[in-house]
């Protein structure tokens, strides 16, 4: 899932919910009423319909969402030059962000007990 397009959520969540329909009616499905998938087909038509529209919103978000590229150089995205950070330091830095994680993962533990 592509998290950078608002639209994406709302139109994932109603095809889910509308295949989910589909899914149930088709385990209700009683077969001395409907004894194969034509005449399930035919007499969820309406329902069908709705799951190719919302499939009709969502496919335009996927293919956004694909153009979209992973990675995005940092020089790319900036004029000015990019700092890098001398060895010690960055180990320095490393060291303090896993301490930090460390400390709130205590914490968060000493919370839930």
């Amino acid at each position: 899932m592509c998290a950078g397009f608002w639209p994406w959520p709302p139109a994932l969540i109603c095809l889910e919910r509308l295949e989910a329909e589909y899914g149930l009616e088709a385990f209700a499905n009683l077969e001395q009423q409907r004894r194969t998938m034509r005449g399930f087909k035919i007499a969820q038509g309406k329902l069908c319909q709705r799951i190719c529209r919302a499939w009709e919103r969502v496919e335009p978000l996927q293919q956004r969402c694909a153009a979209v590229p992973r990675r995005v150089p940092v020089g790319n995205l900036t004029a000015e030059p990019v700092v890098k950070l001398a060895p010690e330091r960055k180990h320095l830095t490393n060291v303090l962000k896993i301490v930090a994680y460390q400390a709130d993962w205590a914490h968060s533990r000493s919370v839930q007990a």
